[in-house]
């Protein structure tokens, strides 16, 4: 019984433990932990761009893309869940996509939100076109072109 309990609280200890973590994640003031990547990684101003909110949800009616409103340099992306109820209560891993296309060079923050609760933060870089050398005929003669 003794090793149960102690087991239990190392375990509870790990748990808060690991959730104080730094790192992209921000809580929501529903507890929910989320993330937000940017597709491609490295956006240039000639690429579409896609931001990428995803996490483990605590039941299975995960959140789904509503919108996203771009303020300045500033991406907001929503989703909602359904309160329809019927959910099993398990852990449910989802992600929502918002097709932002081409950005002008700058500095960029993403944020998500969920039911308008802000679950995750993230700032992203987008670079002018990459040039790249081409050569002519074999000889050397290099020129630069995008």
């Amino acid at each position: 019984m003794y090793r149960a309990i102690l087991f239990a609280l190392i375990l509870l200890g790990l748990t808060v433990w690991i959730g104080r973590w730094p790192g992209p994640a921000v809580a929501n003031p529903l507890g929910v932990q989320c993330q937000i990547d940017v597709a491609p990684a490295e956006p240039s101003s000639h690429e579409d761009i896609e931001i990428v909110v995803s996490g483990t949800w605590p039941d299975g009616c995960v959140p789904e893309y509503d919108s996203y409103q771009m303020t300045g340099n500033r991406v907001s992306v929503f989703t909602v869940t359904s309160s329809g109820g019927g959910c099993l209560p398990v852990a449910t891993e989802w992600s929502a996509t918002a097709a932002i296309g081409r950005l002008p060079i700058g500095e960029y923050t993403a944020e998500a939100l969920v039911d308008g609760s802000l679950c995750a933060l993230r700032s992203f870089d987008v670079r002018g076109r990459a040039f790249l050398p081409i050569v002519i005929g074999g000889h050397g003669l290099a020129r630069l072109t995008d």
